[in-house]
């Protein structure tokens, strides 16, 4: 329990025999990032995108969208079926993203 414990949150020293009450978690359900997912650093603010089949998943913090790509769009457009207002724009060198109508600064992979 306490391995379990020290993955979501400060690790904390609970003698052996001991029985600790730790009060409830609120735990969010993991949403796998999609394959060949990258973070991006977006003025500081940071993305994770993916591929999910055709999609492009999009992680922001606890928002998760799985984006459909326009057709012909170039530089490659992904956006959110019925919200166009979220959405990715990819070229060679970085990316524009828009969350719910807010975009961010341009995007660069983090390292």
């Amino acid at each position: 329990m306490r391995a379990l414990l020290a993955l979501l949150a400060l690790a904390v020293a609970v003698p052996a025999q001991a029985q600790v009450d730790i009060g409830g978690m609120r735990l969010q359900p993991f949403k796998h990032p999609g394959g060949f997912a990258s973070t991006l650093d977006c003025g500081g603010h940071r993305v994770t995108i993916g591929y999910i089949g055709q999609q492009l998943r999009l992680s922001d913090g606890p928002q998760v969208f799985d984006l459909v790509e326009v057709p012909g769009a170039r530089p490659h457009h992904f956006e959110l079926p019925g919200d166009p207002s979220t959405y990715v724009i990819m070229d060679a060198e970085s990316a524009t993203v828009s969350v719910r109508g807010q975009v961010h600064p341009s995007c660069n992979r983090a390292p």
